[in-house]
């Protein structure tokens, strides 16, 4: 199947209604993009007492394997890390709309919505270990881990700097350099108060069994998974002042990272078919794609209700752009980074218009020690793979860290005007894994 072109059929998406597109206004005109509407500070009010509650202890609710989740929260004061439990059912009703408290996504639209107001945010994963729990830290770990003999977060300065850039980018001329990087300076704190508070309750409440991990396992591998979410918002619409949050959720089911081996994912590209397209579609590399920015959770859902179809089994979305020849170019995936192994045996992953994640860093670190060469100044372009030039194409993101893809799908449209799926690219036919190199290597580095 040959893709239609690029020229005719394919246009540049906009983002509907995009926050992101206001963001970029309130850099050139310096006027506060989300003012909070008493209506939904009513509703954030009423919403303070599940927030507030000086619960330090999560509860064991007795289900032994069920996902577990808590919430953490500064004081009336902003002094004191408060820790709220979620109950796995947990759902709060805002705008019509029922969010799962447990889920991190949920979690953050539901913030947006109540609050009234978008911030920036990033996600950490934190391995737990249960085999001969001690608790002695090592905070001089390398590879930019906070790390002890059970208790291993990934990346935790690489994290905490992507908060502090992105929000530095989101809310540049807001006001005088100076007063932004000192309330950035605050944040970066409370989010190490905040971060550590978590961190102590999960190996606290684990020592205790009151966590209820669904069991408490002797094979030294097995890990539990927890994904730490930190948020930065801006407090009572003062840029100066950034209030800081956290989610923790683990799905309470382990895991042995040497065992690691995932079914090969489906990705679709998000191209659009028709001339012209019946409306717009959301991006991110025109707007600020270095940000790392909550409210894309919620602008990215036209992309996954059109491209991430269950009868197809897609499990990624992939961004593109238009390059000036007309070529299509891969960019990044909607929660993940895009790398592909080409017919010469390099490594491309795009540099620009993309935001770099942490496990995207691991991969480039590991085919750096493994002695590939890593093409970041040419484009991946979905013309490429029709010419049979893909050898490999695979993900990356801070849970996983590196998932393979066994089918890339592109959109075209049927004589009926139904959308209509097809497979540009298949792993099958070469069944290459320099994936599962890379993986094996960054495990291996991280535990040496």
């Amino acid at each position: 199947m040959k893709v239609q072109s690029t020229t005719s059929v394919y246009y540049i998406i906009q983002c509907i209604n995009s926050v992101l597109g206001f963001s970029s206004l309130f850099r050139i005109t310096g006027i506060r993009p989300v003012v909070l509407k008493e209506s939904r500070n009513s509703i954030w009010k009423s919403s303070l007492k599940r927030y507030a509650a000086p619960q330090q202890e999560v509860k064991d609710t007795g289900m032994a394997d069920d996902p577990w989740s808590f919430t953490a929260f500064f004081d009336k004061d902003a002094q004191n890390v408060k820790i709220e439990n979620i109950k796995s059912n947990e759902t709060v009703i805002t705008n019509g709309q029922k969010y799962h408290l447990s889920s991190p996504r949920e979690w953050l639209e539901a913030t947006e919505q109540i609050d009234g107001t978008f911030g920036v945010y990033t996600v950490m994963r934190c391995d737990i270990s249960t085999m001969d729990f001690d608790l002695k830290s090592d905070e001089n770990n390398s590879n930019n881990n906070t790390s002890s003999n059970n208790v291993k977060v990934w990346g935790k300065d690489f994290h905490l700097e992507r908060l502090s850039a992105s929000y530095k980018m989101l809310y540049n001329g807001a006001t005088d350099a100076p007063t932004l990087e000192s309330a950035v300076a605050v944040a970066i704190k409370k989010s190490l108060l905040t971060y550590s508070t978590m961190i102590s309750l999960v190996t606290n409440n684990l020592l205790q069994k009151s966590l209820s991990f669904s069991t408490i396992r002797k094979d030294e591998d097995d890990i539990y998974i927890v994904m730490i979410t930190l948020l930065w918002q801006t407090r009572n619409v003062n840029v100066q002042d950034i209030q800081v949050r956290g989610h923790a959720f683990c799905t309470n089911k382990p895991s042995s990272p040497s065992k690691y081996d995932p079914t090969p994912t489906t990705a679709t590209v998000a191209l659009v078919s028709e001339n012209p397209p019946p409306f717009p579609l959301p991006t991110r590399y025109d707007k600020i794609p270095s940000a790392k920015v909550s409210s894309w959770c919620r602008i990215r859902k036209p992309l996954e209700q059109r491209f991430k179809l269950e009868q197809y089994d897609v499990g990624e979305v992939i961004l593109t752009r238009l390059l000036e020849n007309d070529k299509v170019e891969l960019l990044e995936g909607l929660t993940s980074n895009v790398f592909v192994v080409y017919n010469d045996g390099t490594l491309r992953t795009p540099i620009g218009s993309v935001l770099h994640g942490y496990a995207r860093q691991l991969v480039i670190e590991a085919a750096k020690r493994m002695g590939w060469i890593v093409v970041t100044d040419e484009p991946i372009c979905l013309e490429d793979a029709q010419k049979g030039c893909w050898k490999e194409v695979f993900l990356t993101s801070s849970i996983r860290l590196v998932i393979p893809v066994g089918k890339v799908l592109v959109p075209i449209k049927n004589n009926d005007d139904s959308n209509h799926l097809t497979t540009i690219w298949s792993s099958y036919k070469n069944n290459y894994n320099k994936w599962s190199e890379l993986y094996h290597n960054i495990i291996n580095h991280i535990h040496s």
